[in-house]
Parts: C-alpha cells; structure tokens; sequence
C-alpha cells in the first residue's frame, strides 16, 4: 500500500513535468538560457561534452572573477570609506550576481518562478538544462525530510519542505519516517517534555527566598498575591520542587 501510495506521487510529478517540457515557451526560455551559458541547444549529450562544458564555465567563472572584481573593488571599497553602505552592499551584490555560477542560479530560479514550479524543482530543472532528458531526474512530491548540519557542532537539524500540492495524507504517510530521523536528533529522548504545573509561581518563591526573605515572609507574599492561604510547608515544597526540576543543589 505504500508502495502505491509512492509511486502515484512519482506518476504526478513525472507527468507534471512532461507538461512542462512538452510547452513551447518553456523550450524557447529553456534555449535562451543555454545560449547564454555555452550550453548546447539540445544539451549535452555524452561524457566528454559534458566534461567540456563544465571546464569551460569554471574557466569562465575565474575570468569573470578577475575582469570583474578586479576593475570594479575599489569602487566598494571607496563607498564604504564615504560611509554609503547601502550602495557599497547593493553593488557588491550586483558584482556577485554577474558571475557565471550565481548568473546560472539565478537564471534557473527567475525560470521556476515563471512558470510557477516549487524551488525545490531547482535541481531537477538545471539537470534539464543540461541534459535535455526529464528521465531519471528526482522531482520531489508530497514532502521532503530535509537535514542539515550546524557547522560548529555538526548537531542535526530538520525540517519538513512541503510542495505546493502538499497534503495532510503526505504528512501522515511520510511520519514512519519523520519519527526514524526524529531519533537521530541529539536532543532526542524517550521521554518528552511535558509543561511543569506552576513553574513560574514556584522559581518566584524560590528567587524570594534566595534574595533573602524567610518561608513565612514569601508564604505572606504569596497568600495576598494569590488570595488563599499559603504555609511555610507551601513554600518549602515550592522552592524543594524547583530546585528538582531546575538541578539546582
């Protein structure tokens, strides 16, 4: 069953995106796009091509770094010493965008926001540009477990990317999943964290007495604060509980 289930999400994605091929303006915005990079009309269609093709854009990549930034740095460089910050970031940014790789994303991005596509086709859709071939290309559907890495710690963080198409059925499906990477988390335990009763009244009996009041001087606070009557047994239990929960010796 859900076997099926994964194979009609798959059978939707693949079908969207042969709608997507099979449009005329697309080709045309596709063909743009290869014009610019040096990329065949038809892709690339065999290892060596594609070995060329990538050499050549790196090779372009370095040019552009040198044509590029090394004309144009000291025109941020004297924005910033007139203290014109803004226009120093947004020419940096420009700068930035020129160069081939980020140009390419760009492009790609500019191609999926057009024509309505998740981003996270974005892969998918400069794989398509390359190769010209929708076959074996991974579209996603439904959700996506995404995991990244803290780079100080290298701790786990996930998150769920939905698609526009998303459903509640997705999300119950794909929880087996979810739960089996819910487990890898550092922060993962058995038993979950549940809301302490009264937490904020006893830390303020416990904050009292560490200031210096005596039991029966908070039990008096406390009874006028809260309108019933409050003990020093009260507040001994108030401050010995938080002093549990909180690992205070």
């Amino acid at each position: 069953m859900e076997d099926e289930y994964l194979n009609k999400l798959a059978k939707k994605a693949e079908q969207r995106a042969k709608l997507l091929v099979a449009n005329p303006n697309f080709q045309i915005d596709i063909k743009e796009i290869r014009k610019i990079f040096d990329i065949p009309l038809e892709g690339l269609n065999d290892q060596e091509a594609t070995q060329k093709w990538h050499k050549n854009f790196y090779e372009s990549e370095e040019r552009s770094f040198r044509n590029i930034w090394g004309k144009r740095r000291h025109e941020i460089v004297e924005l910033n010493k007139a203290k014109k910050f803004k226009e120093a970031w947004d020419l940096e940014r420009e700068l930035n965008n020129a160069m081939p790789i980020n140009a390419f994303r760009i492009a790609i991005k500019n191609l999926i926001k057009k024509y309505k596509l998740p981003l996270s086709w974005q892969e998918s859709v400069r794989k398509y540009i390359l190769f010209n071939n929708i076959t074996n290309i991974w579209l996603p559907e439904g959700i996506t477990i995404v995991e990244e890495h803290d780079e100080d710690t290298g701790l786990r963080k996930l998150s769920l990317e939905i698609q526009d198409d998303t459903r509640l059925e997705d999300i119950k499906k794909a929880w087996p999943d979810i739960e089996f990477h819910q487990k890898l988390l550092h922060s993962y335990t058995k038993k979950k964290f549940q809301p302490i009763r009264n937490f904020e009244r006893d830390q303020e009996a416990y904050n009292l007495k560490k200031s210096g009041k005596s039991y029966n001087e908070i039990a008096d606070i406390f009874s006028e604060k809260y309108n019933k009557d409050i003990s020093y047994d009260d507040i001994a239990s108030f401050i010995k509980r938080h002093k549990q929960k909180t690992g205070i010796n």
